[in-house]
């Protein structure tokens, strides 16, 4: 009977190509996003909640932007007018079971409004929520009416 070393001997090099080929695959499908150029017009939008990666798509196509720090939350800069889908990229590990998930929102981020956006997973259920900031209104938030169903 073979040991479990020499059983999978023949495979390991058929692995290390298919890891470096799906590198590969994953970093230039990365590099072929279009970095979105900030403009005086774009609008902040806040993350809250549990952290993660985000993606960006409008009609015409991906793009990608820069996190920052604002205010002590995540940020990142949207362009105003258009209409975008904003998705948050998460995993979550825990009694053995790694869960990955990626909900989406679509809205049309208004020039001069700043958003919160807050994702997570309850209930074995991945969710994202987004509200306008406004400090007008007792709650500093309120809903926003652009927001839908994603488009891309």
């Amino acid at each position: 009977m073979k040991t479990r070393t020499e059983f999978l001997t023949p495979f390991l090099p058929a692995a290390a190509r298919l890891a470096a080929v799906t590198a590969v695959v994953f970093m230039t499908a990365c590099a072929g996003l279009q970095p979105h150029p900030p403009a005086a017009s774009d609008v902040t939008v806040h993350f809250v909640g549990l952290g993660g990666s985000s993606a960006f798509c409008t009609p015409e196509g991906r793009f990608s932007t820069q996190e920052f720090q604002d205010n002590g939350f995540r940020a990142i800069k949207l362009p105003a007018g258009k209409r975008i889908t904003l998705s948050r990229h998460m995993s979550f590990a825990g009694y053995n079971v790694i869960s990955n998930c990626a909900p989406a929102v679509g809205f049309t981020p208004m020039e001069g409004k700043h958003y919160v956006v807050n994702a997570g997973l309850v209930d074995g259920k991945c969710f994202i929520e987004m509200v306008r900031e406004d400090a007008n209104v007792e709650t500093g938030v309120v809903f926003d009416t652009t927001v839908e169903r994603p488009t891309c």
